[in-house]
C-alpha cells in the first residue's frame, strides 16, 4: 500500500504539470525534474521488489511460501503457477525500467508519429517544475517507510503473525 500509494501520487505530480499520462508524450524528465525523477525511480525500484525496499520482503516470502508448499506437497501445478508469476515480476521489471524509466526520464527526442519529425522533448518539458515542497513532504514519509520495513520488517511481520495465527486457530 505504500508503495501504490507513492506511485499514484508521483502520477498525479506529473499529469498536474504536463496534462497527460501518456508516457509517449512524456521525456527529458529526468534533466528537467531531478527531485521528481529520484523519487520515481526509487520508488518504481521498492516496486519491482529491489532487496532493501518493502516490496521485496513481500515478493519473496509470498514466492518462497507458494514454492515452499508446492515442492512439499509434491503439487506440481503450483510450483509451475509460481515460477509464471515470478515471470510476471521479471517482465513487469522490464516494462517499467524501458517505458518509465528510460522513455520518461532519459529519452531527450522522440520521432513524432503524425508529422515524421523528430521532436525536442526537453524544449517541450523545460518550463515543467520540478516537485513543490508540499508534495515532497507528502511523498517522503511513504518513501521512509518503504525503506525503513524493506530493511527492517519484523514490525510489520509480526503483526501480521498475530493475525494468520488467529485465522490459523478459528479453522482448526
Amino acid at each position: 500500500g505504500l508503495i501504490t500509494g507513492a506511485l499514484f501520487l508521483l502520477v498525479g505530480v506529473i499529469y498536474e504539470r504536463a496534462h497527460t499520462r501518456d508516457i509517449k508524450q512524456l521525456g527529458a524528465l529526468g534533466k528537467i525534474s531531478p527531485v521528481y525523477y529520484g523519487f520515481m525511480t526509487l520508488t518504481v525500484f521498492a516496486s519491482l521488489g529491489l532487496p532493501g525496499l518493502a516490496g521485496f520482503i513481500s515478493e519473496f516470502m509470498s514466492f518462497r511460501g507458494a514454492f515452499g508448499v508446492g515442492l512439499e506437497t509434491g503439487n506440481t501445478a503450483l510450483v509451475i503457477l509460481t515460477f509464471i508469476a515470478l515471470l510476471g515480476i521479471v517482465f513487469t521489471a522490464a516494462l517499467f525500467l524501458w517505458k518509465v524509466i528510460q522513455q520518461v526520464f532519459l529519452v531527450l527526442k522522440k520521432r513524432n508519429e503524425a508529422t515524421g519529425t523528430e521532436e525536442d522533448l526537453y524544449e517541450r518539458w523545460k518550463s515543467l517544475p520540478d516537485m513543490a515542497g508540499w508534495e515532497i513532504i507528502s511523498l517522503t514519509p511513504l518513501v521512509l517507510l518503504f525503506i525503513f520495513f524493506g530493511l527492517y520488517p519484523s514490525p510489520l511481520l509480526n503483526l501480521i503473525n498475530v493475525g494468520v495465527l488467529q485465522v490459523l486457530e478459528l479453522m482448526g
